[in-house]
């Protein structure tokens, strides 16, 4: 296979920030129109006691569109470490590279480093999938895996962006729906009550009735009392706390993997295409 070394993976990185541009506008416009808001509720403890709550509601849901288009991301930038180990794995008189090449991504070492019966590289581990590349190149390959990263392996880019790419083959990656970005919530007005408790805000994405607030109060003027919420957010639409994404916000969690490969793996790794 004859591979063009000025273009194809870089070209799938390039088609991944289009898209992640597409992206953004998609939900810029999806913010812009007021899809979360606050719904309240009072209820009453007994006696003169009673509890104000505010819970976040969802007026509409993100677009499907997003979530096919994150996937294609995932695809281009998984597939442009591919084309790159291919080139890195062809053989110069051929162009052919072996059965099974792919760019390895591995949390294990053993797996990683799997010999056969004979001592040769195991099918499926990382040693296997990159056997037709240089030694210089295996080296930089094994010192970019996620492993040695110890306890941050599990955040490292490269693993990252596997887990993603290996959901995308079953399904749309999972957006949550959205995460706190900023703003305020408290007592507008208030009077004819005691203030016993409140409570603000909450960490982490939200979904439809979740808590935002609490307000727990004594009324000592039961014909002349009021108590209402003033709150005002700004929401960033984000994955899944569950799945690879950890519940970040979509942007900023795709950027950091487009500028992994541009900024880390590439310019190690090309000057041996």
């Amino acid at each position: 296979m004859t591979v063009d070394p000025a273009h194809d993976w870089q070209d799938r990185i390039d088609q991944a920030e289009k898209r992640l541009g597409e992206v953004e506008t998609l939900m810029e416009t999806f913010l812009a129109d007021d899809p979360y808001g606050i719904v309240r509720e009072t209820k009453p403890q007994g006696g003169n006691r009673f509890v104000l709550i505010a819970r976040m509601t969802e007026h509409k849901q993100v677009p499907r569109q997003v979530s096919i288009l994150l996937a294609e991301i995932f695809g281009h930038l998984r597939s442009s470490l591919d084309h790159l180990m291919d080139a890195l794995a062809s053989d110069p008189a051929t162009g052919d590279s072996p059965a099974g090449t792919q760019f390895p991504i591995f949390l294990d070492p053993p797996i990683f480093h799997g010999l056969d019966s004979k001592g040769n590289p195991k099918k499926g581990s990382g040693l296997y999938q990159m056997r037709g590349g240089a030694p210089a190149v295996q080296t930089l390959i094994e010192g970019m895996q996620p492993y040695h990263r110890g306890a941050a392996a599990a955040s490292d880019p490269l693993w990252v962006l596997h887990r993603f790419a290996v959901i995308d083959k079953h399904k749309k990656p999972h957006l949550t729906g959205a995460v706190m970005e900023g703003g305020s919530i408290g007592i507008k007005n208030m009077w004819g009550v005691d203030l016993f408790l409140e409570h603000w805000g909450f960490a982490g994405p939200f979904h439809k009735g979740t808590q935002a607030g609490r307000i727990e109060f004594t009324v000592t003027q039961p014909d002349n009392f009021v108590v209402e919420m003033d709150a005002k957010f700004t929401y960033q639409v984000a994955f899944d706390p569950k799945g690879p994404g950890a519940g970040a916000p979509v942007v900023s969690t795709v950027q950091p993997l487009i500028a992994h490969l541009r900024g880390v793996v590439f310019p190690q790794l090309e000057p041996f295409v």
